[in-house]
């Protein structure tokens, strides 16, 4: 699935993406407790999502010393204070800036007429907790922060026709309440207001904006009772969204095949407020001592698109041995459509509907030693798609998507820890009205991630991370017309998502020197990014906006390739006090 497929939560509260524009985390490491990734058939706790599930932990602050992180690198500047307040409470606070762009300003996109400038991002982790007998309260508050700008290259001559500046940032503040209940129980409650924006400005004075005000809440209850662990809960949400746009906003069906476009030659600004409520429980029953059952529901209720669900999860595990474990998982899953495309289809917007998905999942985890597990996940996962109903280029979509994960890691010792994981997949997309067939835009069949750090002795280590995976998928341009009615610019492509960018691979190197002074800890390091400086192209585009005539009167177009960073070495120290 794509972007907008997934359900992305930090502590509870709920944000469109958790990565900066450089694939880092808008999190600093620092204040990270875990991180689960759920990639299908996930937990009845979690709905508006049929892709996967990612939900960030931030860890409490500690109660005991104060301390001071910095960092400063080419890479990134950065800050952490954490401290006790009093005997019940204490505080961190964490502030992170990119540098990137002082170093390496820009560089050409493969297209060679726009030029690509290094993003900017920063992000801020504040979290102060009051803890009480038995209870305690956690206020926190979360930021982060992105632009890119992309320009016509110089070598061009006037007049300039392209080159845009994306804006996103998000600012969130959340109240959370935990409260054991008796000897069994626990309640847990976190109330969050979020604002996200997505602000694209272009160079001929035309703008897409869309604002995204969201009030939420997700409680839940927990109580054990014999071989029962029972829990119950309630999210929440509320959305504001207003859309801005002066020019084109393009309208697509899912399969970019028939595409129309909302034309503004003044700004516009279109503004509703979506509500979904949604309950769930589970049941988690030990059958015996080696043998659990997981009976669960989740139940959601649109109150714009007026659709209710009801969807079963249901889960077992089992344990063969003392360190290996089998486990499997059912559900039912849906997901409403993106803001943006309901706020641009204005009135229509009722008319659209959910997408399902029904999704299993079979996997074992074998601890082979202390020192090594092995994790095996084979998926399954189908869809109903209604997309666009109502509008003239509606089109009813059904598919399926199967895949298998495989994970070897070791976990982090004395000398040596790090992962290989693999990944295979497929996924396919049918228009129903002609069965024709094509995989779907997000489908990456093969992927694959090594990373190991080692401890060589006397503070020197070094790691390394290589990713590859196939090259993205995209819809051929055939040419450029006129459209006989609008008398504007019209594309007209191939078969959908039917050739790939060549495949991506990209190998980070790191090389770090503890040491330990009076004044405290200190930790020099060098980051080798991109050490083979591949060109990777992560996507391809062909907006309209970059239609032009060529000197022979022929209307052309340049394809938005978007790069990854290249080759690029950052020097930098971690002091610790």
């Amino acid at each position: 699935g794509g972007p907008n497929d997934n359900l992305c939560l930090i502590d509870g509260v709920p944000v469109a993406n958790v990565f900066h524009e450089l694939s880092d985390s808008i999190v600093s490491p620092n204040v990270i407790r875990t991180f689960d990734l759920s990639a299908a058939a996930f937990d009845p706790a979690y709905g508006d999502a049929v892709g996967g599930v990612i939900d960030i932990g931030l860890r409490d602050p500690g109660a005991d010393e104060t301390v001071l992180k910095l960092d400063l690198s080419q890479l990134k500047a950065g800050v952490l204070l954490e401290a006790p307040v009093s005997d019940r409470s204490s505080f961190y606070a964490s502030y992170r800036h990119n540098l990137a762009h002082l170093f390496l300003e820009d560089f050409e996109r493969s297209n060679d007429i726009l030029v690509f400038q290094m993003p900017e991002s920063r992000d801020y982790a504040f979290r102060y907790q009051w803890r009480g007998e038995g209870y305690d309260l956690t206020l926190t508050a979360l930021g982060a922060w992105d632009e890119t700008e992309e320009r016509q290259n110089e070598d061009i001559p006037e007049p300039i026709l392209f080159g845009e500046t994306q804006t996103r940032r998000f600012d969130s503040q959340a109240l959370r309440f935990r409260r054991g209940v008796g000897a069994n129980g626990r309640f847990s409650a976190t109330a969050s207001y979020t604002n996200n924006s997505d602000e694209t400005d272009f160079v001929n004075g035309d703008f897409n904006d869309l604002d995204v005000e969201t009030v939420a809440l997700r409680a839940s209850y927990e109580h054990r009772i014999g071989p029962h662990a029972l829990r119950i809960g309630t999210n929440i949400r509320r959305d504001e969204g207003r859309l801005a746009f002066k020019g084109f906003s393009p309208l697509c069906d899912f399969f970019e095949t028939r595409c129309g476009a909302a034309f503004a030659p003044v700004p516009v600004v279109s503004e509703e407020n979506f509500t979904v409520s949604e309950v769930y429980v589970n049941d988690a029953v030990s059958v015996t001592d080696r043998l659990t059952i997981d009976i669960g529901a989740h139940a959601a209720y649109d109150h714009f698109l007026d659709e209710a669900f009801i969807e079963p999860r249901v889960g077992a595990s089992y344990e063969i041995g003392e360190r290996l474990t089998a486990y499997a998982r059912f559900g039912a899953h849906h997901r409403r459509p993106g803001l943006d495309l309901l706020l641009l289809l204005g009135e229509a917007a009722g008319v659209p509907e959910n997408e399902t998905s029904r999704q299993a999942l079979v996997g074992q985890r074998w601890d082979i030693s202390d020192a090594w597990r092995l994790q095996t996940e084979a998926w399954y996962k189908d869809f109903t798609i209604h997309d666009l109903a109502g509008t003239p280029i509606a089109l009813d979509i059904e598919g399926e998507a199967y895949g298998v994960d495989v994970l070897l890691a070791k976990p982090v010792s004395e000398r040596l820890y790090g992962w290989i994981a693999f990944s295979y997949s497929e996924s396919e997309r049918t228009r129903r009205d002609t069965d024709e067939t094509f995989d779907d835009r997000f489908s990456a069949p093969l992927s694959a991630t090594v990373a190991f750090n080692y401890a060589f002795g006397d503070g020197w280590r070094v790691g390394a991370k290589w990713r590859g995976q196939s090259g993205a998928a995209f819809t051929p341009l055939q040419g450029v017309g006129i459209d006989p009615v609008t008398e504007r610019p019209a594309l007209s492509f191939g078969d959908p998502f039917s050739e790939r960018l060549r495949a991506y691979h990209r190998l980070d190197v790191r090389v770090e020197k503890q040491a330990r002074y009076g004044f405290g800890d200190v930790l020099y390091y060098v980051d080798i990014l991109n050490v083979t400086d591949r060109e990777n192209v992560a996507n391809r585009d062909f907006p309209l906006r970059n239609v032009m005539r060529g000197p022979d009167g022929a209307l052309d177009i340049a394809p938005d390739d978007a790069e990854g960073i290249p080759f690029f070495v950052a020097i930098g120290v971690n002091l610790s006090f």
